[in-house]
């Protein structure tokens, strides 16, 4: 699937207030999801790459942002700044930018090819590493389409937020093998020995029903 189609998905959840139709939409997206996508779907979803009990620490600064989404786009800063400023968040400010201005470099990437970009920022250290960070963000934002690039510069900056809870995505796990809630309790047993719901969300898709006694 292209990181564009799961943009999409995740406006729809941001756009949705009922939690049963939060749990609609991920169980429509969790059955689209090829098994090798899933747990980076997941962790995206959690605004993460790993799952809650492993610390990510993406190094990202506010100004370092400003800077990556200004080079990006070749953009004045205080022309991007106040754009920031106004809508109170980098993720909307790239994606009113990226919608007045033609780049050449735009392309659709897939999940995984921006799972891997947004790993290798996590995880530059080392000297040099600000200036790396930097790089793969800004390349990340000259090559997405302005909602994707919404997403993906929330991710990093830890503002994501969709407004779900981890039991909504176990209803949804429910919800993508039965149609209802009705596996919901095996499923939340499962995630409270491995609270890993990238995991558990594999290991349901690979197996279906029976997969839940296989987590340990």
């Amino acid at each position: 699937m292209t990181f564009k189609k799961l943009a999409e998905y995740f406006l729809s959840i941001e756009n949705t207030a009922s939690r049963n139709e939060m749990t609609e939409i991920l169980a429509k997206l969790f059955n689209e999801i090829h098994v090798d996508e899933f747990d980076k779907v997941l962790y995206l979803l959690q605004g993460r790459l790993a799952p809650q009990y492993i610390k990510i620490d993406f190094g990202l600064g506010e100004k370092l942002v400003v800077r990556a989404a200004t080079e990006a786009l070749q953009l004045d800063k205080k022309l991007f700044h106040n754009k920031f400023q106004e809508e109170g968040d980098a993720g909307r400010a790239v994606e009113f930018f990226k919608k007045t201005i033609v780049s050449m470099h735009e392309r659709d990437m897939t999940i995984t090819e921006v799972f891997n970009k947004l790993e290798e920022l996590a995880t530059s250290a080392g000297g040099g590493s600000q200036d790396r960070k930097l790089s793969i963000l800004a390349e990340l934002i000259q090559t997405l389409d302005g909602l994707s690039a919404r997403y993906v510069v929330r991710i990093p900056t830890n503002t994501l937020r969709l407004g779900f809870s981890d039991m909504t995505i176990l209803d949804a796990f429910s919800w993508m093998l039965k149609g209802d809630k009705s596996l919901r309790p095996a499923i939340e047993a499962a995630y409270l020995v491995r609270p890993d719901l990238g995991h558990i969300g594999v290991t349901l898709k690979k197996n279906g029903e029976k997969g839940v006694s296989h987590i340990t």
